[in-house]
C-alpha cells in the first residue's frame, strides 16, 4: 500500500472506495491511489475532495493529480 511518507508529502487523500456512479468509469485508475490535488486545490482531507468534485458542475471537467497504486504521479481530467 502506498504511504504519503514514501513521497515526503503531508497532504493527499487515499481513495478507498468509489460510490459515485459518475466516477465508476475511472475505478481502476482511482482505487488505492492518493489524490494530491483537484484543480489548483491541495487535497488536505476528504471534505476538500468532495467539495471540489461536487462543485465542478455537470458536463465540466477538473484536473486531478494523484499518485497511482504503482507509485506514478499522474494528472488527468475527470
Amino acid at each position: 500500500m502506498l504511504r504519503k511518507k514514501q513521497f515526503k508529502i503531508n497532504y493527499g487523500v487515499r481513495v478507498k472506495e468509489i460510490t459515485d456512479e459518475r466516477y465508476m468509469r475511472y475505478y481502476d485508475e482511482l482505487k488505492g491511489g492518493i489524490i494530491l490535488s483537484i484543480g489548483s486545490v491541495k487535497a488536505k482531507d476528504i471534505e476538500t475532495v468532495s467539495k471540489m468534485l461536487n462543485a465542478k458542475g455537470e458536463g465540466r471537467s477538473v484536473k486531478v493529480q494523484m499518485i497511482t497504486q504503482s507509485g506514478e504521479i499522474v494528472g488527468f481530467l475527470i
